[in-house]
């Protein structure tokens, strides 16, 4: 529930412009919404599908999990994407 704030907070925080926010908006929404579908798999990587699978895995961003030791060891089943892994 309080994740949105992570885009909100700033957003008052440096007086950016409305347009600006709502650029950020629409680029977390749709980034989201490809982490969460395969199709999208060779443009995005399957980092966040991987955790729908091993649930004990890939909880946040690739370079946190591997910071923090919860990156899914098995290489073999990653698809390292054009833009993020």
């Amino acid at each position: 529930m309080i994740e949105p704030l992570g885009i909100i907070i700033p957003f008052f925080i440096t007086k950016c412009s409305l347009v600006a926010f709502l650029y950020a908006v629409i680029f977390t929404h749709i980034r989201g919404h490809m982490r969460h579908d395969n199709r999208c798999s060779w443009l995005v990587g399957n980092h966040h599908i991987l955790h729908h699978k091993h649930r004990r895995y890939n909880f946040g961003e690739y370079w946190i999990d591997t910071l923090c030791g919860t990156r899914y060891p098995d290489e073999n089943e990653y698809i390292y994407g054009y833009i993020y892994q």
